[in-house]
């Protein structure tokens, strides 16, 4: 039981942390799509990226992708308009992905130091072996050996999350995570956004 080990050095603080682990670990055949609804603070994320380090350093999957929705409180569709490349724009979204990456990684290799840590972690950005996408960017292409993290799917619309659950190919897993009660944009309900239709 995964849930009782742990994973890549992250041991579950409750019955819905060891349920997170046990269905992330589970082998895409049996268990292609993950959906993970919880608060803000509960690890969902956190968790999702331990499972998919452990099972890529384990060879079970080529490669990790994460991607969120660009939606912010102030605004929709800004990506386009803020200054910089699109590295730039995006960062300040997908920060969180860096951070947990960081904190996993020394959790694992705790004589490395932070810069240790980060050209590893550019390594394998290098490499391919995670990709750290805008969920527009990602649209259209099939992956096949990969395990995926939707966060924040509740900015997401129904249309967007099919999209990407349809483009699974053989090998890979799909993890699907959000709050409904942290809905950043107004086009989307409670009940139409990518998060509560995959539900």
């Amino acid at each position: 039981n995964f849930g009782k080990r742990g994973i890549y050095g992250v041991k579950p603080l409750n019955a819905r942390q060891s349920f997170q682990m046990d269905a992330c670990m589970a082998d895409p055949e049996d268990v292609p799509c993950v959906i993970v609804k919880g608060a803000a603070g509960t690890g969902k994320t956190y968790i999702a990226e331990a499972c998919g380090l452990d099972a890529l350093y384990d060879g079970r999957y080529e490669r990790i992708i994460l991607t969120r929705s660009m939606v912010n409180p102030e605004g929709e569709g800004e990506l386009g308009i803020l200054p910089g490349d699109q590295k730039d724009k995006m960062d300040p979204y997908l920060k969180p992905f860096y951070d947990n990456l960081e904190q996993l990684m020394r959790s694992r290799e705790p004589k490395e130091d932070l810069e240790q840590i980060r050209i590893a972690i550019d390594d394998l950005l290098a490499q391919g072996q995670i990709e750290i996408q805008p969920m527009s960017s990602i649209r259209g292409r099939t992956f096949t050996n990969s395990y995926i993290i939707i966060d924040e799917a509740q900015n997401t619309s129904a249309k967007q999350i099919e999209t990407l659950i349809t483009r699974l190919g053989d090998g890979s897993k799909i993890v699907i995570l959000g709050c409904l009660d942290q809905i950043d944009t107004s086009r989307l309900s409670r009940y139409s956004n990518g998060l509560a239709v995959a539900s």
